[in-house]
């Protein structure tokens, strides 16, 4: 059982500036988005009451309430704060419906995002009460692992509750540590390294760093080729969203190299269409014609007429904008 104590998360040391390059301040702009895990348009201020009653008859309770908490955040910024809180309101009965843990954790995180940012610290509280509640009974430790280092960064952001943002750090690294599924203890480690990177606090940013070292270690381990580069791209992926391009570029070119020393042709082929894909994904175009070109050149080497078919036809198919 996850309980809500205030010990102290274990204290590491970094300088400031190694801190800062792993996740530099230009990736804060997107604090807010992150723990919201949703973002809407802007939108009249007319069409706030069209699109609170179209959203309070929605039958899917979890996306009715997080577009209403969307819809508040809307509301925020057309200086509709009593529509605001409406629509919060609405968005945590909607929320207290759903009966899967997974979905009300993701629905709470998000309504105590939008309760954070207006101000609106008891009720933030009482949201992540909520989310703590849920994540006790999701299964799957990735996921849990995930969940608790968003909630710990949102008690750090909006409540400047230091100690309880330490203590649920601590408690995402451990269920992220506990999970044995390699692949999957080297993403969710990596994602607790994410949320750790947009913390304010010194001893939490450093512990971002350690965390990506050991997602990369956990990663080295797989020994199976293409479970292995999967996992390097994962932490290529999140590294690069959360702002640091130096340990992406790194981890990405690790993952080229275990790519490369995969001895069976359609095997290593299929590794390089997954990597492109991937560096699609984040933006890093001519690394995209690089690994294709190297799928190409594997896919040339394969014997097998209806292998090389397939593997050829994927690459057509996945290398097109």
């Amino acid at each position: 059982m996850i309980h809500d104590r205030q010990d102290a998360y274990p204290t590491y040391r970094l300088s400031f500036a190694s801190i800062m390059k792993l996740f530099p301040l230009s990736v804060m702009v997107a604090l807010a988005a992150i723990l919201a895990g949703c973002a809407g348009d802007n939108k009249p201020a007319s069409n706030f009451n069209t699109e609170f009653q179209r959203f309070q008859k929605e039958t899917n309770p979890e996306s009715a309430a997080r577009n209403l908490a969307a819809l508040a955040l809307q509301q925020k910024k057309g200086a509709d704060s009593n529509g605001a809180e409406r629509s919060l309101e609405a968005a945590v009965k909607r929320a207290a419906e759903i009966k899967d843990a997974d979905g009300k954790a993701q629905a709470f995180n998000t309504i105590a995002s939008a309760q954070g940012q207006l101000g609106l610290v008891g009720d933030c509280r009482k949201s992540l009460k909520e989310v703590q509640g849920a994540v006790e009974k999701m299964k799957g430790d990735e996921a849990r692992s995930k969940m608790l280092a968003r909630m710990a960064l949102s008690y750090e952001t909006y409540l400047e509750d230091a100690n309880l943002s330490k203590h649920f750090f601590g408690e995402a690294e451990k269920v992220a540590k506990k999970s044995a599924d390699v692949p999957a203890q080297a993403r969710g480690l990596i994602e607790v390294a994410r949320y750790l990177g947009f913390a304010k606090d010194a001893e939490l940013k450093a512990a971002a760093t350690r965390l990506v070292a050991e997602a990369k270690a956990a990663a080295a381990t797989i020994k199976e080729d293409r479970a292995r580069i999967d996992a390097l791209a994962e932490i290529v992926v999140t590294l690069e969203k959360g702002g640091n391009k130096a340990e992406a570029t790194a981890s990405m070119q690790e993952a080229t190299k275990a790519a490369k020393s995969i001895a069976d042709p359609t095997s290593r082929a299929n590794a390089f269409i997954d990597l492109a894909e991937r560096a699609r994904e984040i933006g890093r175009l001519s690394e995209v014609t690089q690994l294709f070109d190297e799928a190409r050149a594997a896919a040339k080497l394969v014997t097998d007429p209806s292998l090389k078919s397939e593997v050829e036809q994927r690459i057509d198919l996945k290398s097109k904008p």
